[in-house]
């Protein structure tokens, strides 16, 4: 028409629609008003709306803009409450977003109507809908329903993106506790209790009608609470797991138990300097195979191979980790041109490894430091009280030299022996010390004062009262042997035995007499006379007590301790006897049959986790193992020369008078014990410890390497030389990837057998459990025959 409204100009079923509604109209005139209504219910009806498209061909031919029909929406009927329910419940989150809306409107036309924004062409969003209300409708539940979508959706905050929003949907938003104590809440909250009252009626008639009750609030449960912490921690959801989430570190770097620290320069090449002596250039004791899956095939003790260039690319290593926090990984693949070619991925694992060493052996030597030097402040002290006063037998001045040699240690043993050095002279002046520093402690806090509130200083009053009041430090009562001969006064004549530990840890290391022997001029047993005491009522016993101070003594000397170390490992002999239950045990198929007779064989001789072997059978109680520096059972055979023997001529005085050589037998009796009772025992057990250490890291080194051969394995794949029939099949075989079946069965009479079949994606698609797959058709048992015929 003239306004541009093309009303019939394209309908090519307007005369079919008129034919049909006649036809209907006569047959509709015979019949009553109920079937003519029903008929025309069901007539057939068809949409004479233009689509879109058809407007735009329309309107180019023409070249006259054209108004468009309004285009409808589908009216949904909702018959399930469930669904009223659950579209009422996502509409609940975003009412407050509605009446935002409705109160503050974005954009508004000229007349105050309301026009908001268009995010999405309303076209679009119309189709959209109509394409979902067709899918909603093909999908229906149990009883014929069609199944419908939440109108509403959450919507996530801090993304505008569809892609990020559609990503926060499937895989949700950061970790947050409040998301988990939302679903462990109650899904009724509040709880109504109705209570009964009788209403008046007219005429005399009640009604009863329920009274509604306060409400009554349910406590909520967080997930702590609802689970066990064993299955919180299986599933990462504890305070530690968030900590190690939120915290920008590796979880390596925060599970370790010795927190990684930040380094200078200094540190870093001392470090490298250490972990390339200890790690790569000290051999192992026992024989150990290179069994690491990235040096096979080079031999026993690869530690040749690494030059002092190494030191370099260790200090590069070390700052990655420390510093930068690199994980070895990364370094591997990534940094592999700092590193490169000294150091492969194997290398870094055991830097990573002494590293969390070293930084163990730094903090005690630290702690220990300020040990020695609040003692030294301690003794500096007493003697600047009464400087006239000389110094008792019994006190050792620690000095210089002592915090030097704590300086110098390079491994925890040599840490040990210099704080158990320290116990041996200073140990019952700890309590003493630190009861002393407390005035020292109080006047720095009155100090720091200065300046404060009144409130303030009231309160650090009051603790300092408390303080001053509170229970001092006791000493620990010691009874030990050497306390007792202290205690005694036998330090004088332990002091008279003509050499001090000191000088004869210095003669063992230069193996050459390098200090003479002083020799007091009068008999040992004269001179303990002078000592008796009602504990030690004869000199004959005074002796034994002061040649028990100088063996323990030269016990904790730790330059004794490092020498005896060095020398009891490359002497050291391993001695097995089998123990009456070992002797009916152990046959020829037994494991421990190789090693049940064993006798003076050289540590040096072990080889791989032999020794491992041989500790579990010493648990059995099957084997008696000792481990000793000297020939066992040769005594009398050859010129077979103790250890003993050895070094008790760097504590002799080279004289043949009486008097020198009654001091030479009791010096020599004080070694012999210092030897036999505490340094033997000791040497031996550290040693036994060092070879088991050795032994697990091979087998650990094994496993590694078995499951690198394992995993290094590419997928399997069939042969490509097929017939051209077979051509489709084997492409459609090949995209899935191979299915496999696996059998697993055993030699026991009883024990079923299994097989299991795995696709490409490695699924168990199907398993089957054959009892009698392992039975004999002609057996000579008829159970087992009939069971294999089943």
């Amino acid at each position: 028409d003239e306004q541009g409204n093309l009303k019939d100009f394209i309908n090519d079923d307007v005369e079919d629609d008129e034919e049909e509604e006649e036809e209907e109209d006569a047959g509709s005139e015979g019949s009553g008003g109920s079937d003519s209504i029903a008929k025309k219910r069901k007539r057939k009806t068809y949409d004479d709306r233009l689509e879109d498209d058809d407007f735009d061909l329309i309107e180019e031919n023409l070249g006259v803009k054209v108004k468009r029909q309004q285009k409808f929406r589908r009216v949904k009927k909702v018959s399930d409450d469930e669904d009223e329910e659950e579209e009422e419940t996502a509409k609940k989150g975003h009412e407050k977003e509605a009446i935002a809306d409705e109160l503050f409107p974005e954009y508004e036309g000229e007349e105050g109507e309301q026009v908001e924004a268009p995010v999405v062409a309303p076209e679009e969003e119309e189709e959209e809908e109509d394409e979902e209300s067709d899918i909603d409708d093909f999908i229906v539940d149990d009883d014929g329903q069609p199944l419908k979508k939440p109108k509403w959706k959450r919507k996530f905050p801090g993304y505008t993106d569809a892609a990020l929003q559609e990503a926060q949907e499937i895989f949700g938003v950061d970790f947050d506790y409040d998301e988990f104590e939302k679903y462990n809440e109650y899904d009724e909250e509040m709880e109504e209790e109705y209570e009964f009252e009788d209403e008046e009626l007219g005429e005399g008639e009640t009604r009863v009608r329920p009274k509604k009750t306060a409400k009554k609030r349910v406590s909520r449960r967080s997930i702590f609470e609802i689970y066990e912490p064993s299955e919180l921690e299986s599933s990462h959801l504890t305070d530690q797991d968030n900590e190690i989430r939120v915290t920008d570190m590796p979880e390596r770097f925060q599970l370790r138990g010795i927190p990684v620290k930040p380094c200078e320069d200094d540190e870093l090449e001392e470090e490298s300097e250490w972990i390339y002596r200890n790690a790569f250039s000290t051999p192992s004791i026992s024989l150990q195979e290179s069994s690491e899956y990235l040096e096979r095939g080079q031999g026993i003790s690869n530690f040749s191979r690494k030059g002092p260039a190494t030191i370099q690319k260790i200090k590069e290593a070390l700052n990655f980790m420390r510093n930068q926090h690199f994980e070895v990984p990364f370094i591997a693949f990534y940094r592999k041109e700092y590193v490169d070619p000294e150091l492969n991925i194997n290398d870094l694992w055991k830097l990573w490894q002494w590293d969390e060493k070293w930084t163990q052996l730094k903090t005690r030597k630290e702690n220990l430091n300020r040990l020695f030097q609040k003692m030294q402040a301690y003794q500096y002290e007493q003697i600047s009280a009464d400087p006239d006063k000389p110094l008792a037998d019994g006190v050792r001045a620690l000095d210089t030299a002592d915090l030097e040699r704590l300086k110098d240690v390079q491994s925890n043993d040599e840490l040990q022996d210099v704080y158990n050095h320290f116990l041996l002279y200073y140990g019952r002046d700890i309590p003493k010390m630190q009861n002393a520093l407390k005035p020292s402690k109080k006047k720095y806090k009155k100090s720091q004062q200065v300046g404060e509130d009144e409130e303030e200083g009231e309160r650090d009053e009051e603790v300092e009262d408390d303080e001053r009041h509170g229970p001092e430090l006791k000493q620990a009562s010691r009874r030990d042997m050497y306390t007792i001969c202290q205690n005694a006064g036998l330090d004088g004549l332990a002091k008279k035995f003509g050499l001090t530990p000191e000088q004869f840890g210095e003669n063992l290391r230069d193996s050459y007499q390098r200090h003479e022997t002083e020799q007091f001029p009068a008999e040992p047993l004269e001179l303990a006379k002078d000592y008796v005491c009602s504990q030690f009522p004869t000199p004959e016993v005074v002796l034994e007590g002061s040649r028990y101070m100088v063996a323990m003594q030269i016990a904790r000397e730790p330059l004794v301790k490092q020498v005896l170390r060095q020398t009891f490992q490359e002497r050291a002999k391993v001695n097995i006897t089998p123990s009456k239950k070992g002797k009916k045990d152990i046959d020829e198929v037994h494991y421990a049959y190789a090693f049940k007779y064993v006798k003076n064989k050289p540590v040096k001789e072990l080889r791989d986790d032999q020794f491992l072997k041989i500790c579990l059978a010493e648990e059995d109680g099957l084997l008696t193992v000792e481990i000793c520096i000297d020939m066992k059972g040769l005594d009398g055979y050859g010129n077979e020369q103790t250890y003993f023997d050895e070094i008790k001529q760097f504590y002799y005085r080279d004289e043949f008078s009486h008097q020198v050589q009654e001091w030479n037998r009791q010096r020599s009796m004080a070694i012999e014990r210092a030897l036999n009772q505490f340094l033997y025992p000791q040497m031996g057990k550290e040693l036994k410890n060092k070879l088991l250490i050795e032994a697990r890291d091979y087998i650990s080194k094994c496993c590694s390497r078995k499951l690198y051969n394992w995993l290094k394995v590419a997928p399997y794949r069939p042969d490509q030389q097929n017939d051209e029939d077979d051509d489709d099949f084997m492409e459609e075989s090949q995209s899935k990837g191979v299915r496999v079946l696996g059998m697993a069965f055993t030699e026991e009479r009883d024990a079923p057998s299994f097989c299991s079949l795995v696709n490409g994606d490695g699924e168990v698609t199907d398993f089957l459990r054959l009892p009698y797959f392992l039975k004999r058709r002609n057996a000579w048992r008829d159970d087992d025959r009939e069971r294999k015929v089943k």
